[in-house]
């Protein structure tokens, strides 16, 4: 099971909540249009092999919750050249962090069995045991 400080996602949701309460300065929306994104590519491959659709939508519930949401909530701000420079710090941290913990493989093969109908992660598990 993929601990939580190893998904990327947890990482955007935490530096919104930082913003939105003001600890942080820096706009997430950069990130979060990002994360979409890379989101949309993975829901593209889960229908491309054929996964089922019941975790096809447990994925879009999360990616609704977790980016869609707070994405939605900052429609109104801007992004500045030194979002896009924290949006990259927070991935070479991201990426550092994986590195450093020897994980990089764990969440690689996360990812390759999210798109081969497996389901590792916290969040999507507590949707299979709720609905499935």
């Amino acid at each position: 099971m993929l601990r939580a400080d190893y998904i990327p996602s947890n990482w955007i949701l935490v530096w919104y909540l930082f913003y939105i309460t003001g600890i942080l300065r820096y706009n997430p929306k950069f990130a979060l249009i990002l994360g979409i994104l890379f989101n949309v590519v993975t829901i593209s491959a889960m229908i491309y092999y054929r996964v089922e659709i019941q975790n096809i939508l447990y994925l879009v519930a999360f990616v609704f919750f977790l980016k869609g949401i707070p994405l939605w909530s900052l429609r109104n701000t801007k992004i500045q050249k030194k979002d896009i420079y924290a949006t990259i710090g927070l991935f070479l941290m991201y990426v550092g962090w994986i590195v450093w913990e020897g994980q990089m493989m764990t969440v690689i093969q996360t990812l390759h069995g999210l798109i081969h109908n497996k389901i590792e992660t916290h969040g999507m598990k507590m949707l299979q045991k709720l609905f499935g």
